[in-house]
């Protein structure tokens, strides 16, 4: 080994152990007592605690419902066309509780490390719609609707499904 790669290699080594102890300064200083640490998710498998609710609060808060399109990253033209369809349903039919925040669409990659527990809060074996009836932030009940896959075929009859199953879990409250 020639006098040059040596020195190539000195100064290789030099930089690793550089940033080696650059990274172990920074972490002690995130744990220094009086400081906040970032906190690692944990992997615990219980539901969260609900968020505390107060009796006047449970009554005062309106109802109001999540609907969920449940996907992966891999994702077909059908399953493209159900979150558009189940998209569709809601904010067409029911406008006026989405603008008031009374109603939210939402999609959701069930396969990214943060949403990983929906499989578990619901069931879920698929892609698929599940709508949530909530109060205050608390759930109330929820519905896992499986026809979808079924009317896909009939954006009218998908989008009756849907609708008639919010209008439902909401106890026929427009």
């Amino acid at each position: 080994m020639n006098s040059s790669m040596r020195r190539l290699l000195r100064w290789s080594l030099l930089g690793v152990i550089a940033v080696s102890i650059f990274a172990v300064v920074r972490h002690s200083e995130s744990v220094r007592p009086g400081r906040v640490a970032i906190p690692m998710p944990s992997l615990q498998t219980s539901e969260p605690t609900p968020p505390q609710i107060s009796r006047k609060t449970a009554v005062t808060e309106p109802v109001s419902v999540a609907v969920y399109y449940f996907h992966g990253f891999a994702r077909c033209v059908t399953c493209r066309k159900l979150e558009e369809y189940s998209h569709a349903a809601v904010t067409e039919g029911f406008a006026d509780e989405v603008l008031k925040g009374r109603m939210t669409f939402s999609a959701i990659n069930v396969e990214e490390p943060e949403n990983e527990h929906f499989v578990r809060d619901y069931g879920l074996s698929s892609k698929t719609l599940v709508i949530q009836k909530q109060r205050g932030g608390k759930k109330l009940e929820w519905r896992n609707l499986d026809r979808i896959w079924q009317l896909v075929g009939d954006r009218e009859a998908f989008s009756a499904y849907v609708r008639g199953e919010i209008t439902a879990l909401r106890g026929g409250n427009s």
